[in-house]
């Protein structure tokens, strides 16, 4: 199995793979961002860039709250595969291993 975060050969499964699998085009590209980042904070300008840098239009009006929804909506898969989302004010987001 090839990572999604690095691009590195595995033997084992996966979780972030599983993942996204399961969740909408626009979750797994956040999912992708934070993944590349494991561990660290990813602020939300960040995100929206790598989400929504290509659009013409520059995204939705209110990305912040889209991101934010769409962590919301993806929080549950994480949990099923020991993973979950953080959230800090000026910080962004984290993805890592449930506590």
């Amino acid at each position: 199995m090839i990572c999604p975060c690095c691009g590195s050969t595995t033997d084992k499964a996966n979780p972030v793979a599983s993942v996204l699998r399961d969740v909408p085009p626009v979750s797994g590209a956040i999912l992708h961002v934070l993944a590349r980042d494991f561990g660290g904070f990813v602020k939300t300008p960040t995100i929206i860039d790598h989400v929504w840098g290509a659009d013409p239009t520059g995204g939705p009006l209110m990305a912040k709250v889209c991101v934010a929804q769409a962590i919301a909506r993806m929080r549950p898969a994480l949990s099923k595969h020991g993973l979950q989302v953080v959230g800090r004010q000026y910080l962004g987001y984290r993805l890592g291993v449930a506590a």
